[in-house]
């Protein structure tokens, strides 16, 4: 088994702190599999440059394992904005020159290696162009991973967003039934979480003090402005117009309470 940890090469911001928990992640999948154990799989990660200190002195990453660009090799084949590099590549509206010159990029940064499983954080349908037998996963944190909760992540084979796999199979999901088996599953499975939840959830005494005055509560997880995740899915363009129009549309019984994204600390 060969595996390819990517994180993507184009920057966001005026720095790649906002990789850094991106790296913190992969290197914590990358350890869990290999280190201590006898295996014949394989890995490489793909990063942009700026990581690479981060990578090898911090995380330890064998240096020979990690593979470096800078981020106007890839904005050379396409000539915009980074912005607008994702946004093609998570619509899947690349020109076939594109394509081909991606594909040349990454098979010679690469250099024969060809990996089984390709694990990314950023739209990268294009590698199974490329590859055409690779399996990628997209990832993603789980709804829960907010402090105090543990952090979780989803690997979706389908892509993000409009291209995961349940917005690809929305009406297939919404047509299944769930048997009295089923529901009592899910009853027992919830069970031990119940009391917990309402142990470690931050929001516990606001919600009781809230619900003395609204009828409702809506809690809104909030992503990052200007980033691939939040600019990719919606009209505005940032949270605070989001916000706003929020605000506006909620009936006045209604209570909303924010929660910012985890990796948001990284810009505090």
């Amino acid at each position: 088994m060969k595996l390819l940890f990517y994180i993507e090469p184009l920057s966001f911001h005026n720095d790649l702190c906002h990789y850094w928990k991106w790296l913190e992640r992969m290197v914590h999948i990358q350890t869990t599999l290999f280190v201590g154990r006898k295996t014949d799989w394989d890995y490489r990660f793909v990063m942009n440059e700026g990581l690479f200190w981060q990578a090898c002195e911090k995380h330890k990453v064998n240096e020979g394992k990690v593979i470096s660009l800078q981020q106007n090799e890839i904005r050379e084949i396409f000539n915009c904005s980074n912005m607008d590099i994702i946004k093609k590549i998570h619509h899947k509206s690349l020109l076939q020159t594109e394509k081909d010159q991606l594909s040349k990029l990454y098979s010679g940064k690469l250099n024969g290696y060809k990996p089984d499983v390709i694990l990314t954080y950023s739209p990268a349908s294009f590698f199974e162009e490329i590859f055409s037998d690779v399996l990628v996963f997209h990832m993603e944190n789980g709804p829960f991973s907010r402090h105090p909760f543990p952090e979780t992540t989803y690997f979706d084979p389908q892509g993000l967003y409009q291209q995961s796999f349940i917005e690809k199979c929305a009406t297939d999901l919404m047509n299944m039934s769930a048997t009295q088996e089923d529901k009592k599953f899910l009853d027992d499975l919830r069970e031990p979480y119940k009391n917990l939840i309402i142990q470690k959830s931050p929001f516990h005494y606001l919600e009781n003090v809230l619900r003395k005055t609204y009828r409702k509560l809506v809690l809104v997880p909030l992503q990052t402005s200007h980033t691939m995740y939040y600019d990719l899915c919606g009209p505005f363009n940032t949270q605070g117009e989001f916000l706003f129009d929020l605000i506006e549309k909620t009936p006045k019984d209604t209570a909303l309470i924010l929660s910012f994204h985890n990796i948001a600390l990284y810009f505090l």
